[in-house]
């Protein structure tokens, strides 16, 4: 891991755990924010002065954090050239072939592979337009990570929680892979190989321009919370009706919950979507492709 991986890493890290502890603060589980009718309006002020601190480096770290992502794309998602040279090396096996049956093995199909690319464009398009929805329309953080999961077509699964934590998250799943003649496929028609290569081209760089719009959203929202609620203390009186401030705290909570979950969504999108499934494809499938057998 070179030092622009580590400081990447530690970057989300750091965001995740600026977000946890707001989280806590909050009184946010997973999956519902828990009222507790014992705490002191005036722990609620100290601590939302503390929070105030915490929304300012949580929103410095977004806009920051988004600023990795065409960086990540770029350096870390196969290149372009790559893509239309391993496209051009199948192109030219496909007009190579001379006999009736060409078999390849342990290949998804070309049906497969399309519905892959476009179900990891309708993942990214799902974060983008989260990153505005209003914040008692997001789902749970398990609920939307489920859904994106749904959306991918297969891409990504629900994987375990990590340590010390009860949030789920999303790993790579690898294709369905197949033996099958290649001549007789999809994959022999030329206007079909151009729309999987544009396919992949897309998901490098249109979707991470996409994840980068959704993060420097949050960052946003973020920043604009932070500023409205924390304005709002200046005429804090202990004996002002306690449901206004009880508003002001589940409104930072939902905010600060819905930008745990589209933090975490873009990250690993970015890492175990997008990067894993055009690497692998341009990397490994295209290669197997063009390996084909004579039956």
């Amino acid at each position: 891991m070179n030092m622009h991986e580590t400081d990447e890493l530690t970057l989300a890290n750091e965001i995740e755990k600026e977000l946890t502890d707001i989280n806590g603060l909050l009184f946010i589980s997973s999956d519902v924010i828990v009222s507790n009718e014992s705490y002191h309006l005036s722990n609620f002020v100290k601590d939302i002065k503390t929070i105030g601190i915490k929304l300012y480096k949580v929103s410095i770290k977004l806009y920051k954090f988004s600023k990795f992502i065409r960086d990540f794309a770029i350096n870390k998602i196969v290149s372009e050239k790559k893509i239309h040279e391993n496209f051009n090396a199948l192109a030219g096996a496909v007009g190579d072939i001379h006999m009736a049956r060409a078999y390849v093995r342990g290949v998804p199909t070309f049906q497969d592979q399309r519905a892959r690319f476009l179900g990891l464009i309708r993942v990214v398009d799902y974060i983008e337009k989260s990153a505005d929805i209003p914040v008692e329309s997001m789902p749970n953080a398990d609920m939307y990570i489920e859904n994106i999961a749904k959306l991918s077509n297969g891409v990504l699964k629900i994987s375990r929680p990590d340590e010390g934590s009860t949030f789920k998250n999303l790993s790579w799943a690898p294709p369905n892979v197949l033996e099958y003649d290649l001549k007789g496929s999809p994959w022999a028609s030329i206007s079909n190989l151009d729309q999987i290569k544009n396919l992949s081209i897309k998901c490098k760089y249109d979707m991470a321009e996409k994840l980068q719009s959704a993060a420097n959203k949050i960052a946003k929202r973020c920043d604009e919370s932070r500023a409205q609620y924390g304005s709002s203390l200046g005429g804090y009186d202990d004996t002002e009706n306690s449901m206004e401030y009880e508003h002001m705290q589940n409104e930072m909570a939902a905010i600060y919950s819905l930008s745990y979950s589209i933090e975490k969504a873009i990250r690993q999108c970015m890492a175990e979507g997008l990067r894993k499934e055009v690497n692998t494809f341009t990397n490994k499938y295209l290669v197997k492709l063009k390996r084909y057998e004579y039956r």
